[in-house]
């Protein structure tokens, strides 16, 4: 089983007015292959996109990366990029209504230290609970 388990307090918090499960973001990072562990995308709730470009290495260098010791990596044209305009999967989509605040929960389940910073264009938003460090 994958996915996430949200479980609900039976008290109101006055910090969001909407609180809704379907809310929620699972991040992953997506590799090459099975044997080339070098992420090439994001995967939100299992959909991702690839880029024009991707990291590639030699698997010593990779090896060193997966065991905290750096690595040396170079873009390589993706292959299997096919346009800006025509991505195979979407990122999901969230309607709001202006007015509203909105609890989104975020969850990482990134297995490499791979840091990521989170943005929603047009809105400003505050973390209000973590759960790991």
């Amino acid at each position: 089983a994958y996915g996430a388990l949200i479980i609900k307090e039976n008290k109101t918090d006055d910090r969001y007015d909407v609180d809704n499960a379907n809310n929620t973001l699972v991040i992953q990072e997506w590799y090459e292959s099975a044997t080339n562990q070098t992420p090439v995308s994001i995967l939100i709730n299992g959909q991702g996109r690839v880029g024009e470009q991707k990291l590639a290495g030699s698997d010593e260098e990779i090896l060193k990366h997966l065991q905290g010791k750096g690595g040396t990596f170079q873009y390589v044209m993706n292959e299997d990029y096919v346009g800006p305009d025509n991505f195979k999967t979407s990122y999901p989509e969230f309607t709001v209504e202006k007015g509203k605040r909105y609890r989104f929960r975020i969850i990482s389940t990134i297995s490499q230290n791979l840091p990521l910073r989170v943005s929603i264009d047009g809105h400003r938003f505050a973390a209000i609970s973590t759960d790991s460090r």
